[in-house]
């Protein structure tokens, strides 16, 4: 119960999705994701729905626990615990790696977000102390920069050649607007001005909120919300919505840290992803001391796997959707996803990280 109190009550970047199911009365598609509460748990696992599946070891001497943020080009690009960028072939063979924490040029103090920038070929970290960096493939520092508006970011994405997209801070701007930034990280412009009554809150928690890229299309949902927007052609339109019916919690109850016994009764989702045709989620009812992992057919909105995974499997460090492969049991969150294919790393004991690129 403490740990699923803390993955309440802790600071959460929302990670985003696009989702196709139904379409609601109001023309809007959505998906109903109460019903797994309603279902009985499966041991079905991803390997279902797996079309290919290729282990790669990451062939990164000294580099624990290797995240993949971006495939481009032939290229991986990954983030090692202690924050080392590591550029690999599809092979996991080490092409260069770079990065370092301080204050000084080149350096960041704490990664707030990181992307790869597929339209200028460059890597894209935002350090939560006040500046950006970018790199070139090879670890060249191109630059950085600092203004006061970057001090106000949460995340930062790339949405053309000359622009960028970033969320911005509950505690700096008591909104959910994203806020357009040329290619100096100065202010061109805002959309969404959707006031977010989590965010509003005065008595809430400090809300960082994230984006995502399906394919070439960027998603956002304001944290708290129902509804996901896409991106295109310089507009944010509606695109999605999450029904959890009487489960839903409200804004205000989701970011009190007061309200701990009711917020137990309601559905919190901790996050979710896109790949293919498939959407998986990740969400928790304290009441039911399990977490809840859920994948839909995006095409019909059939809810097709239902893992859950108990407090004490929890505890034990478990945590993720089951995927059998190789004649293990593993669990997994997909890291970066490309399409149909998802790139998620299995730490080794003996330091090195197995990287499994799974097509649903």
């Amino acid at each position: 119960m403490k740990y699923m109190k803390t993955r309440l009550t802790t600071l959460l970047p929302v990670a985003l999705c696009l989702i196709l199911s139904s379409c609601g009365a109001d023309g809007l598609k959505t998906i109903d994701i109460a019903r797994g509460l309603r279902t009985e748990a499966d041991t079905l696992g991803l390997e279902a729905l797996a079309g290919d599946v290729r282990a790669i070891e990451l062939k990164c001497d000294s580099l624990y626990d290797i995240r993949i943020f971006g495939a481009h080009d032939g290229r991986l690009y990954g983030r090692s615990a202690d924050n080392v960028i590591a550029v690999m072939d599809e092979s996991g063979n080490m092409l260069c790696s770079f990065g370092r924490t301080g204050r000084g040029p080149g350096e960041y103090v704490s990664i707030a977000s990181i992307e790869y920038d597929p339209f200028n070929d460059e890597i894209v970290v935002l350090d939560a102390w006040n500046k950006v960096l970018r790199f070139s493939p090879d670890g060249t520092l191109i630059d950085e920069t600092r203004n006061n508006t970057i001090s106000t970011l949460a995340y930062i994405m790339p949405l053309d050649k000359d622009t960028y997209v970033a969320t911005v801070t509950s505690y700096i701007q008591r909104d959910s607007c994203l806020l357009y930034l040329d290619r100096d990280f100065n202010v061109t412009g805002q959309a969404l001005p959707i006031f977010n009554q989590a965010q509003l809150s005065a008595k809430g928690l400090i809300i960082t909120e994230g984006l995502s890229r399906y394919n070439s299309t960027v998603m956002y949902r304001p944290y708290a919300e129902d509804t996901y927007y896409a991106y295109s052609d310089g507009s944010w339109t509606p695109y999605m919505r999450i029904e959890q019916g009487s489960l839903r919690m409200s804004p205000e109850l989701m970011v009190s840290v007061d309200g701990y016994q009711e917020q137990a009764k309601y559905i919190f989702i901790q996050w979710e992803f896109i790949c293919g045709r498939y959407c998986l989620i990740n969400y928790v009812r304290e009441e039911d001391m399990a977490a809840n992992y859920d994948v839909y057919d995006m095409n019909t909105g059939k809810l097709l796997i239902h893992n859950v995974l108990t407090i004490d499997d929890i505890d034990s460090g478990f945590d993720g959707f089951i995927f059998r492969y190789g004649g293990e049991k593993h669990y997994i969150i997909p890291g970066f996803i490309d399409g149909n294919v998802m790139y998620c790393s299995l730490p080794q004991d003996d330091g090195g990280t197995t990287l499994l690129r799974i097509t649903l």
